[in-house]
């Protein structure tokens, strides 16, 4: 009778360690359904490396901060112009810039046109004087 109950008891820690270990694949395999790999409609988040702690020895430079400053990228004190805070601005100024390349155009297309006017009329007055004589 004693080993009976014994093996009772054996059979009842297998069948438990069997049921945990079910348990336990069933977690897995839920866990494993939820994670995806497809990163293709996925986007990374933006990353500004004038924002990057890591960096700021480097952009500390005198000669790259020069370099920002000519690209528009900081002002006169260091610091960090956000273009996407300021794409309004840019936008105006961008508008500006096309309307005075217009205008520029304009003006010289007029000018040659006022140059070819006043040749013409030279020419005609030199075949003028030329007939004359």
């Amino acid at each position: 009778r004693g080993s009976c109950g014994a093996r009772r008891a054996a059979a009842m820690a297998t069948s438990r360690k069997a049921k945990e270990k079910l348990r336990q694949a069933r977690l897995l395999k839920a866990r494993e359904s939820a994670f995806d790999t497809n990163t293709a409609n996925d986007r990374l988040p933006g990353y500004n490396a004038l924002f990057d702690s890591n960096l700021r020895h480097y952009f500390e430079n005198r000669r790259v901060q020069k370099h920002l400053y000519g690209n528009g990228m900081i002002d006169r004190e260091g610091r960090i112009i956000d273009l996407e805070k300021n794409k309004a601005k840019l936008s105006i100024i961008e508008q500006e810039f096309k309307s005075a390349e217009a205008e520029e155009e304009q003006r010289l297309r007029e000018e040659e046109e006022m140059r070819r006017r006043v040749q013409k009329k030279r020419h005609e007055a030199l075949e003028r004087a030329r007939l004359a004589e």
